[in-house]
């Protein structure tokens, strides 16, 4: 004899467990469980916690996971839950496009600007400088303030020197730390 448990009679007794375990299961019930016999059965919903005004979709966490409110396939994809986002496996961040540096005085210190366009698959920015040259000339200066690690897709760098053009390197940083390939961009101070 075999013993069926229905979907909404298992969201039940957890929802009398400590913590009251139902609050993940808010979106189960007998009528979504699939008609497919081989299918694993729902046991989350995505996203986690019920949120008005947002229907909640049932899945199978072995299979499946929730990043947001959206799913995503476990086998050929990832998810930046920061940002919300979802790539397939394997795929690298684009290289940061739409570049714009202006050399600027802020305060009475020279400072470059520098923008360009935000990259879907990032999270984060890695700035350096390439090369600094004066007139034509390779010179050995110390790299402006404000390089490294930047969490948005603008920068602004102190510690310039006047007449010095500087070679630009960005490359795009996913959740994952995956790094896209750089680009190069040139401003003169």
């Amino acid at each position: 004899m075999k013993l069926a448990i229905s979907t909404s009679f298992f969201a039940s007794v957890l929802g009398q467990a400590p913590g009251g375990a139902a609050q993940y299961l808010y979106c189960i019930n007998a009528n979504n469980h699939g008609s497919n016999p081989r299918m694993l059965p729902n046991n989350m919903c995505c996203p986690f916690y019920e949120q008005a005004g947002i229907k909640g979709k049932p899945y199978h966490s072995a299979v499946h996971g929730c990043c947001g409110t959206a799913l995503y396939d476990l086998t050929t994809q990832d998810c930046c839950p920061e940002a919300e986002v979802i790539m397939e496996k394997g795929t690298r961040p684009s290289s940061p496009t739409g570049f714009f540096g202006s050399a600027q005085e802020i305060g009475g210190e020279p400072t470059i600007i520098l923008m360009w366009d935000e990259a879907v698959s990032g999270s984060s920015y890695y700035l350096d400088v390439k090369s600094m040259k004066f007139n034509g000339q390779e010179v050995e200066i110390e790299k402006p303030f404000g390089i490294g690690t930047v969490d948005s897709h603008f920068a602004s760098l102190s510690g310039i020197q006047s007449g010095v053009e500087y070679e630009f390197e960005v490359s795009t940083i996913n959740c994952l730390g995956d790094i896209s390939s750089s680009s190069k961009f040139s401003v003169t101070a």
